[in-house]
């Protein structure tokens, strides 16, 4: 019955099978997730309230110890703070239960809120008074005991309901996964077993189909046939097969002589033979087209090739004026491309011969006028060279002179320093001629005054020697010998007063003169002083002019210097000029040739061609 079906038929089956199949295993697994996710989420609750009871209990148990410990330690204000939290966290839980709207709440709400009552009461008083008491404590301890009964009971309870939910989950987890997989094995079952018998029908026609084509690609064979008795898909394609190889077994008898005939055209055309063509006829559209397009591209290349050979032959012959032009080339192929570069061949070509030219015209004239310049060059580097040996000579005789000065200079400073030596000296006296005309001044003054004392002792003594005559006269007889003597003493005090006036007229010419040769040290000191300082002057100008002259000397030796290495540049320069102007000649010749061969050659532009123009040389 499978094999009559057609393939599209046996895999519409089969996948319609497969959707049943899944789609049976997702409802039946959708089923079982819903009631599992309402044993899930009911255990969560459980296991929810649960976690709220125990953490009544854990806020209940911080209100109470707390408290005890305040009621010992009441100077510690962290117990209230403790109380307060303990409150808060029984509050806030108490609040999580009420929401779910759980029957157990139900049976502890009345000792809840007696304990929440006591414990604010108990927290106030804490809060208040800083202080509480053991009956405090007590009575807080009885809603306590009562409410921890009931919790840990009604705890209890939900942990036995919540393993027998947890078991009745895994249950049926398990018996949901196992029938699962039973549908899940028997669709795969049906699956497989319709999958094998269709695959089966498929791989013979297919084992069929391939076997005769394999024979075909193989062998060649075109005679053998694919023999498939089915009636679907596979069978029609192996019937139509044998009849398309019948009709390929007989076109390919006319094939494969238009084939030969074609392989002995192609094999001439490997060796660059045009002449011959295809001839032979076949019923194949396409190859009869071949055979057209084969004919006509070998008179197309044989015209292609002689166009091409015959302007190869004028760029042989060093004429590159025309360009190679062919029609009927298609853009981008390879002949387009080949004769393109051809033309580019011959382009660069005659670009380069252009530039060529044009370099041996600029070449040319840059060798004439390097040839004119190197020759000027040359000449003026030899009247340099003479001109330099002059002055150099000129500079030693120069140096010579004002070296000879400096040694006159020189020996004009040491005859001014024993001049000026001369003159300190001679000062020196004069300062030691004017100190001895003050000491003798000093002297004659001393004298001077002691012939004043003795003038006046004189004048003195006569005046008692008058006063002795007088006492004399006086005594009468008596007195006559001291008459005698007062006379003798008078006598002697006048002869006294002419010596002092003689001597104090002899000083006063002394002292005169004394001052005169005084007043002529001082006016010699002067002298010397100043020509002390004339000379000075001279000799600092003699040292300005000897230090002038050393600098000049020095000046002059390495200006004689910097010409002796001048000249011996430009006796080089000129060297190096003449071999230039040997060069140049050269490059000249060279030029020429350039140029005479490239107008022994044709091509675009040749008569147009003119020197690069440089700015760098005035010609």
């Amino acid at each position: 019955m499978l094999q009559n079906m057609m393939i599209k038929s046996k895999l519409l089956i089969l996948g319609v099978l497969s959707t049943v199949g899944f789609a049976v295993v997702l409802l039946f697994a959708n089923n079982s997730l819903n009631t599992l996710k309402s044993g899930y989420e009911y255990n969560k609750a459980i296991n929810n309230e649960i976690g709220a009871l125990k953490s009544i209990l854990i806020g209940g148990l911080l209100v109470n110890s707390a408290s005890n410990v305040f009621i010992l330690d009441n100077t510690n204000p962290k117990p209230i703070k403790t109380i307060q939290k303990g409150i808060s966290k029984v509050n806030k839980f108490a609040k999580i239960v009420e929401k779910n709207n759980s029957k157990n709440y139900q049976k502890i709400s009345s000792e809840l809120d007696a304990f929440v009552n006591k414990a604010n009461e108990v927290y106030k008083k804490a809060s208040t008074n800083k202080k509480l008491v053991l009956k405090d404590g007590k009575s807080l301890l009885k809603p306590w005991r009562a409410l921890k009964l009931n919790i840990m009971n009604v705890s209890k309870q939900l942990k036995v309901k919540s393993k027998i939910i947890e078991k009745e989950f895994y249950d049926t987890l398990t018996s949901t996964i196992t029938t699962i997989g039973i549908i899940i094995l028997v669709v795969l079952v049906i699956y497989i077993v319709f999958t094998i018998l269709i695959s089966n029908t498929i791989i013979t026609g297919l084992d069929a189909l391939h076997k005769a084509i394999k024979n075909l690609t193989t062998s060649k064979d075109t005679s053998s046939r694919v023999n498939l008795k089915t009636k679907d898909e596979l069978g029609l394609i192996a019937k139509d097969l044998d009849i398309y190889l019948q009709s390929i077994e007989d076109g390919i008898k006319e094939d494969e002589d238009f084939i030969k005939n074609t392989y002995e055209v192609m094999n001439r055309v490997g060796n660059g033979w045009f002449s011959q063509h295809i001839e032979s006829d076949t019923k194949n559209p396409i190859l009869m087209n071949l055979k057209s397009t084969v004919n006509e591209s070998l008179v197309n290349l044989k015209s292609i090739f002689i166009s091409i050979n015959s302007r190869l032959e004028e760029y042989s012959s060093l004429d590159y004026t025309n360009k190679l032009e062919v029609d009927n080339i298609e853009k981008g192929g390879v002949f387009d491309q080949m004769i393109s570069d051809i033309n580019s061949f011959r382009d660069v070509i005659t670009a380069m011969l252009i530039e060529n030219k044009q370099n041996g015209m600029t070449l040319d004239v840059s060798s004439n006028i390097l040839l004119k310049n190197v020759s000027l060059l040359s000449r003026n580097s030899t009247e340099a060279a003479a001109a330099l040996e002059e002055t150099s000579a000129s500079l030693e005789e120069v140096t010579s002179n004002i070296s000879n000065n400096t040694k006159t200079v020189i020996r004009m400073a040491n005859y001014g320093n024993d001049v000026k030596k001369s003159v300190e000296f001679g000062q020196s006296l004069a300062t030691q001629t004017t100190a001895s005309m003050d000491d003798i001044n000093n002297e004659v003054i001393a004298i001077n005054e002691a012939i004043s004392v003795i003038d006046q002792i004189a004048f003195q003594t006569n005046i008692l020697s008058l006063n002795a005559a007088v006492e004399a006269a006086t005594a009468g007889e008596a007195g006559k010998g001291f008459a005698v003597v007062a006379q003798e003493v008078r006598n002697l005090a006048s002869r006294s007063a002419d010596a002092a006036n003689e001597i104090k007229s002899l000083v006063s010419n002394a002292t005169q003169k004394a001052n005169m040769g005084k007043t002529i040290s001082d006016d010699m000191i002067a002298g010397y002083k100043s020509l002390n300082e004339s000379i000075s002057e001279t000799l600092n100008l003699i040292d300005d002019v000897h230090n002038a002259s050393k600098e000049q000397q020095v000046g002059i030796e390495q200006i004689n210097d910097a010409i002796s290495n001048l000249d011996q540049q430009t006796q080089t320069n000129a060297s190096i000029a003449s071999q230039t102007q040997g060069i140049a000649q050269q490059t000249d010749t060279i030029s020429k040739l350039i140029v005479s061969n490239a107008n022994e050659k044709e091509f675009v532009g040749k008569n147009n061609v003119e020197a690069k123009e440089n700015k760098n040389f005035d010609s």
